[in-house]
């Protein structure tokens, strides 16, 4: 019996059980000579490498690893082997808790400054647990395809939306495609995936909701209601620096006495300038601006004689406190208040629910609505982007730091009141 016949023969045995099979080194290095020497004129050696495979009980076809070294060629294996066991990881087992607070993900973008809102993060580690698991869970990364990606697409068309007869809109499918393509990039960067497979991929095709906004009778209507409208005063202020300045709601609640500057105009009135920096999120913290960039917004005389009767009614009065404030002196007026607020003054003033999800008014349209009126009376768009601090122009970046004479800006936003 040959050296041949001997190890098919202990092959054979070991899958039948009747011998265990061999402990191997999962792999080994050997040299192999060269026709070329070094300098004192001796052979040079390359170094080569096979795997052992446990099942068949041999060693696989020997590679050079093209390095001169053993060293090299034992860093090399290493390598390799680390990079052939990431190709076996699953799309479940590595984005599992992708999103969750203090996981590597999260603290790598907040270490860079790019921290993602609580709100982000819970859509993003919903739209993992619902859709991107139960569908890629158990594929490897490396399987994963442009063509897989479409097949997804299609088939979150078809998953009943939540608390909803109806299934999944294109809006909401390319928001779930989006959190799996943030995953896929995480893997790239873990050297998991060799190749973006986003790359030919084509977003759903959707139809943009129209965007309410607020005729200038309804905004004077609103804003002249009394406590039958705005039962609390302070809420009312805070819809008007929202009309006025076009802050977003987080933006308005992240307000503290310090942001506010005083000026005076030309004519001997009161102004302020609002430094926005931060915004407050669901979560219950502060956090920076949606652009990531602080700005300063313009308040005119009408409304900052408002802003200041609601700074002296309240119980705060240190500068770190927020301006419209809560019961607690930690936290500023809740998101589900405002809302509520709002929905009672609109109402009031005849814009009652059903009209109102008709025309798509919500309290976003108070931004919309001091963009509009901004623009619409003839100040310049970067003018009125660094108000009210959009960044999609390109340019953008050279206005942040223009002068602080908001005259221009007062003019209008004053009349409207």
């Amino acid at each position: 019996m040959d050296a041949a016949e001997r190890r098919l023969l202990l092959h054979l045995l070991a899958k039948a059980g009747a011998v265990s099979p061999v402990a191997h080194a999962p792999y080994r290095i050997y040299a192999r000579k060269t026709r070329k020497t070094d300098r004192r004129g001796r052979p040079q050696h390359v170094f080569y490498f096979a795997k052992w495979d446990p099942e068949s009980q041999h060693w696989e076809t020997a590679k050079s690893t093209g390095q001169t070294t053993r060293a090299a060629a034992e860093t090399w294996a290493a390598l390799v082997l680390t990079e052939e066991n990431h190709s076996r990881e699953t799309v479940g087992a590595f984005a599992k808790g992708m999103f969750d607070d203090g996981s590597e993900y999260l603290v790598h973008r907040e270490q860079r400054g790019r921290a993602l809102s609580w709100n982000h993060r819970r859509h993003c580690a919903t739209y993992l647990k619902r859709y991107i698991l139960p569908y890629f869970g158990t594929t490897r990364l490396a399987d994963i395809s442009a063509l897989n990606i479409d097949r997804f697409q299609s088939w979150l068309l078809k998953q009943p939306a939540r608390n909803s007869t109806a299934t999944l809109s294109p809006s909401t499918a390319n928001h779930v495609v989006q959190a799996f393509r943030t995953v896929t990039k995480w893997a790239i960067r873990h050297r998991l995936i060799a190749h973006d497979p986003f790359v030919g991929v084509e977003s759903l095709a959707t139809q943009p909701r129209r965007r309410g906004i607020f005729e200038p009778d309804e905004v004077r209507r609103i804003f002249a209601l009394g406590a039958e409208g705005w039962p609390d005063p302070l809420a009312r202020v805070l819809n008007m620096v929202a009309a006025a300045c076009g802050l977003r709601k987080g933006e308005l609640q992240g307000l503290r006495r310090s942001c506010v500057q005083e000026t005076m105009l030309a004519d001997g009135r009161a102004a302020a300038v609002l430094l926005v920096d931060a915004s407050w999120e669901r979560s219950g913290r502060l956090k920076g601006t949606k652009s990531g960039r602080s700005r300063l917004v313009p308040v005119p005389p009408i409304v900052y004689c408002e802003l200041q009767g609601a700074m002296s009614a309240s119980p705060w009065s240190d500068p770190k406190h927020y301006i419209f404030y809560s019961i607690d002196a930690e936290r500023p007026m809740s998101h589900k208040k405002i809302d509520k607020d709002f929905a009672r003054a609109l109402a009031v003033a005849g814009i009652d629910e059903p009209l109102r999800l008709e025309r798509a008014l919500s309290f976003h349209s108070w931004r919309h609505w001091a963009n509009s009126m901004l623009v619409n009376r003839g100040l310049p768009p970067l003018r009125a982007q660094q108000v009210i601090g959009h960044t999609s122009l390109k340019m953008t970046a050279n206005y942040l730091h223009t002068g602080e004479d908001f005259s221009d800006v007062m003019a209008i936003t004053d009349d409207i009141f």
